[in-house]
């Protein structure tokens, strides 16, 4: 196309802007898919420039876009909670990979950040537990179902707390111990169609002697013979 016939066209289009924004809209209207199909091209075509051109839009008016969201998010919450649980489901993975990088490279931040906001990140907790109680103990009986090694750890750890049986020295290596030998009660289970225990050897609460929390005080049993052993402990037959 010559130069001539291009600044004729520019002309033509702008007497005739009215014109061409009612056939343009009308082609959309008639040709949906083929607009997702011409723009998602476009998109990957000429990814870097459009990225570059969002991120200059966005930074001449964050101020605006930011108040724009707000609005948004107070005039339809509903709607604006939906759109966020559907994008997080969609791209679960990489939102988890973003959040764990960005607490990896700025754990510092973060941690003074909660020490500067104790009473409001308190407040927003508890509030965040009363609005949504039912919702939460839901997802957590869930999680427990799915992951009863660390429930009995947990429950280990209680009980170890309550007696003050739970010393620091090797934490880590007990808490793991803890999991796996949870974890085992259920494999013996679906092996044998017997419940297993995790059991302390030396109880912790026992009546001669009572026992710590750590990994070499550990072991699995048959659930009926933790039941007939209750606190008790006999050096012979450990």
């Amino acid at each position: 196309m010559t130069p001539e016939r291009k600044e004729y066209m520019r002309k033509y289009r702008a007497e005739n802007a009215e014109r061409y924004k009612e056939l343009n809209a009308r082609w959309k209207a008639e040709n949906k898919e083929r607009v997702v199909e011409l723009g998602k091209a476009r998109y990957v075509e000429k990814y870097e420039a459009i990225r570059e051109q969002q991120a200059k839009y966005y930074a001449a008016n964050a101020d605006a876009i930011s108040e724009h969201r707000k609005k948004q998010r107070a005039d339809n919450p509903e709607h604006c909670a939906e759109l966020k649980r559907a994008q997080y489901k969609k791209h679960k993975s990489d939102i988890l990979d973003a959040r764990a990088k960005y607490r990896a490279a700025n754990s510092e931040k973060i941690a003074a950040y909660k020490i500067n906001n104790a009473e409001k990140i308190a407040t927003y907790s508890a509030e965040f537990r009363e609005a949504n109680r039912e919702r939460l103990r839901e997802e957590t009986r869930k999680w427990h179902a799915t992951h009863p090694e660390v429930r009995l750890a947990s429950n280990a750890r209680y009980r170890a707390r309550k007696a003050n049986a739970m010393p620091q020295w090797d934490f880590e290596l007990t808490d793991f111990v803890t999991k796996e030998a949870a974890a085992l009660t259920r494999l013996r289970k679906r092996y044998t169609n017997v419940s297993w225990h995790v059991d302390h050897i030396v109880p912790l609460r026992g009546k001669l002697v009572s026992g710590l929390h750590v990994w070499n005080n550990l072991r699995v049993i048959p659930a009926s013979v933790n039941k007939r052993k209750s606190n008790s402990f006999s050096p012979m037959a450990a």
